[in-house]
């Protein structure tokens, strides 16, 4: 795991140095005795000590920083002799002070400690730690090619295709995966609440989404909820479904009914995909990426009960975006002239810059205090406030969803050989 903490310190004095191993010569091991000749030795000058028959310089923390002592500076960190004392600085990459003990200097390697990987306190959870990331446990694997994925209770829920159209569920601990529905028909979007899973489903005749389904969380005859003209994304909280269409935002309750129009136009462009109408609902609003009515990519909001859509944020063409929303604030992608995560108050506002990115964001999500995202290669976890403080969980290919609870990260993908897969992570 690689912390996310830089720190640029340029030192204009001979006194700092890193501690990792001994220097030949020195006479001294880290935490151990060693004494110098007492005075200026012979042939050493006033501001010299002799250790292991050599003459080295008092304030040299590789050799302690008083006259009395050969022993060096605390392990594996950057220290400044101070009026005779060794001053601590940091910690060389990939170690820690997770004792928050001085006296042994930064004494666990983050690289393979499986209770302190990549950072003090985060522990693997029962799985090892290797470069710094705790390794995944998979919890399926020889899937379809998986669209999306949602999290409930303990049980993740997914749809994938495989020849036909399933959706399908699995225990966040592993096991065998069950299938709810399986057709013909595609699918786009997926929700769960506490009784049913709902998604969108195209009944083949042209293109777009012509249907709002639900099935049982424990299977059974699926249902039409609302038929819909076409529609290009959906979310939903816990009374309805909000339904994009490529003008209208359409609110459907859940148990059925009139469908409803409640914002137009939405300043979407894109059609049925998996990159579709990227959008979340949260705390009486949906928030979604689009285009305002100056044809300006934006982040957009509405309130759940219809009215005039309101712009947050100004941002880069939204097809490839993914969005997600706390009460901390929006959080969205731009891939577009680089790769970065945006943030910005749910009531609008200056945004500002969380991640730089070095690839393409495939998905995100939030926790209490982070949000967790996946680009091309690797799970990150960054701070909601302060992007200098992440870390990398895992490596990972071709991720499509992730979705997160106290403890693990979990996230959907292809493999190399073409076969979808589940896997979590200690976050």
């Amino acid at each position: 795991m690689r912390t996310w903490k830089f720190l640029a310190l340029a030192f204009q004095t001979a006194c700092a140095s890193s501690i990792d191993d001994n220097p030949p010569g020195s006479g001294a091991t880290s935490g151990g005795g060693g004494s110098a000749s007492g005075g200026a030795p012979s042939g050493c000058s006033s501001d010299e000590k002799l250790c292991g028959g050599e003459c080295v310089a008092i304030s040299d923390p590789h050799y302690g920083c008083d006259s009395e002592s050969c022993s060096p500076c605390p392990s594996h960190a950057v220290h400044l002799c101070n009026a005779g004392s060794c001053q601590f600085v940091e910690c060389l990459p990939e170690w820690g002070d997770c004792d928050t003990d001085p006296a042994n200097g930064c004494e666990t390697s983050l690289a393979a400690d499986a209770q302190n990987c990549g950072a003090c306190g985060h522990d693997c959870a029962g799985s090892t730690c290797a470069s710094g990331m705790c390794a995944p446990t998979e919890i399926a694997s020889g899937l379809g090619t998986p669209l999306h994925m949602a999290l409930r209770d303990g049980v993740l829920y997914w749809s994938e295709v495989q020849g036909t159209t399933r959706i399908r569920r699995v225990d966040t601990t592993g096991g065998t995966p069950t299938t709810l529905v399986e057709q013909s028909a595609e699918t786009f979007g997926l929700a769960v609440d506490s009784t049913h899973v709902y998604w969108l489903d195209s009944t083949g005749d042209d293109i777009g989404y012509h249907a709002l389904r639900r099935v049982s969380k424990d299977g059974g005859a699926g249902e039409v909820v609302a038929s819909i003209s076409s529609a290009i994304g959906m979310v939903a909280d816990d009374l309805h479904v909000y339904v994009f269409d490529p003008q209208e935002l359409l609110r459907i309750a859940k148990v059925g009914g009139a469908v409803q129009s409640i914002a137009a136009p939405t300043g979407l462009s894109s059609g049925p995909g998996t990159n579709s109408a990227p959008a979340v609902a949260h705390d009486g609003n949906v928030y979604w990426v689009g285009f305002d009515t100056n044809a300006q990519p934006s982040v957009l909001s509405v309130s759940t009960g219809g009215g005039t859509i309101a712009p947050l944020a100004t941002t880069t063409f939204p097809l490839e975006a993914r969005i997600t929303a706390d009460a901390s604030g929006v959080f969205w992608s731009e891939n577009e002239n680089g790769y970065r995560i945006q943030r910005a108050p749910l009531g609008g506002g200056n945004k500002s810059l969380l991640v730089d990115a070095q690839h393409p964001v495939l998905a995100l999500t939030t926790d209490a205090t982070a949000v967790i995202w996946a680009d091309t290669q690797t799970i990150f976890r960054t701070h909601k406030t302060d992007g200098r403080f992440g870390t990398a969980l895992s490596l990972a290919e071709g991720v499509v969803a992730i979705a997160a609870d106290d403890v693990y990260a979990y996230y959907a993908g292809i493999d190399g050989s073409a076969l979808g897969y589940l896997k979590k992570v200690a976050k």
